[in-house]
């Protein structure tokens, strides 16, 4: 398992050892079923992606073992993040919590970091505690597609992800007007010494992607190949709004 180790950072729990750098952003390629492999190694050839997210809702349960092992091996410096996105928040899974843990448990072995939900509860506490019990990292997340957004909920949802673990907290909200924009600037803001990525999703939040990295975002998500969310550029095109870690001294 490859683990890129840069700080440590005290949150209101133990001592966390990062996968992810938290002194500047980095580009998360994605990759999801329908994607060659092909496409993934042209990609990292070009420096295009600082890690991978593997989209394994969108593989048949059996194949994700041996697609995690596949991509470890092709890439054994490059930081995977496993994600079994439901379908509540955008992805393909609508198996139980108790059988998205049990998929995580036999491929966490080669993953670097595991996505899960804020919004499933003791499954997501459950989740960041298998994460840590294998030396990876977890991403709480959570996506909201239609109501309003709320800066106090979804500050409570960042500060209480923080609380039980987490290693960093996503949250991408649908932006429906230029008043979503400025609600989401203001959280970026606020939190921003904080290990927090904060996306705008859907056509009116393309100008987030781009800027919200530079503002203090420490996470980019990029397709390989297919998008996976409403708004979301490929790794090409958000490669020059989110500069490699290499080049930063």
């Amino acid at each position: 398992m490859s683990i890129v180790i840069i700080k440590q950072i005290r949150y209101n729990r133990v001592m966390s050892t990062c996968l992810l750098p938290y002194d500047y952003p980095l580009l998360v390629g994605v990759f999801q079923s329908g994607v060659s492999h092909a496409a993934v190694l042209e990609a990292a050839d070009e420096g295009l992606f600082d890690a991978v997210e593997l989209r394994l809702d969108t593989f048949p349960v059996a194949d994700i073992p041996s697609i995690v092992s596949q991509f470890s091996k092709a890439f054994p410096d490059t930081p995977l993040i496993g994600t079994i996105r439901s379908q509540d928040e955008g992805g393909q899974w609508s198996g139980s919590d108790t059988l998205r843990l049990a998929v995580y448990r036999g491929a966490i072995s080669h993953l670097s970091c595991i996505d899960v939900e804020w919004a499933s509860g003791d499954s997501a506490r459950e989740g960041v505690e298998l994460a840590h019990s294998h030396g990876c990292d977890a991403i709480v997340s959570y996506h909201q597609f239609e109501s309003s957004i709320d800066i106090d909920f979804l500050s409570h949802i960042i500060e209480d992800s923080l609380d039980f673990g987490a290693d960093f907290v996503k949250i991408a909200c649908m932006v429906h007007d230029e008043a979503d924009i400025y609600v989401l600037s203001s959280l970026l803001e606020h939190f921003n010494h904080r290990p927090v990525a904060i996306i705008g999703m859907g056509e009116l939040g393309v100008s987030t992607r781009k800027s919200f990295p530079a503002m203090g975002s420490r996470l980019a998500f990029g397709a390989i190949g297919i998008p996976t969310a409403p708004g979301q550029l490929t790794v090409a095109e958000m490669r020059p709004f989110v500069i490699p870690s290499k080049n930063i001294n």
